[in-house]
Parts: C-alpha cells; sequence; structure tokens
C-alpha cells in the first residue's frame, strides 16, 4: 500500500511540475499566437483591399455602362 501511495503522489507531482511549466510557457505562447493572428489578419485585409478595390472599379465601370 506504501509504494502504491508513493508512486501515485511522484506520477502526481510530475504533472504538476509540468502543469507549472506550461503555464509560465503560456503567457509567451499566448503573445505569440496573438501576434501571428494579428500579422494574417492585417495580410488578409491588404490582400482584400488590393483585389477589392479594381473589383469595385470595375462594377462601378460597368453600371455607368448600363446606365
Amino acid at each position: 500500500m506504501n509504494l502504491n501511495k508513493i508512486i501515485h503522489s511522484r506520477i502526481l507531482n510530475i504533472t504538476i511540475d509540468k502543469l507549472i511549466k506550461a503555464n509560465a510557457y503560456n503567457p509567451l505562447l499566448g503573445l505569440g499566437l496573438i501576434t501571428i493572428a494579428l500579422f494574417v489578419f492585417f495580410i488578409v485585409g491588404i490582400l482584400l483591399i488590393i483585389v477589392g478595390l479594381p473589383i469595385l472599379g470595375l462594377v462601378n465601370l460597368f453600371k455607368k455602362l448600363i446606365k
């Protein structure tokens, strides 16, 4: 019974230790993910503007041609 308690407490301690280490790195990971997400968002936004403005110009041109 004692050996069983020692094994379980050791597994529990290792798990808690890994969780604490993961939480220590978590803010950095969150900051990195936010940075990547913002970067992707701005790239997609810029691409939408670059692609969207000529399409809007073509739509306006066709509207003028139809009238």
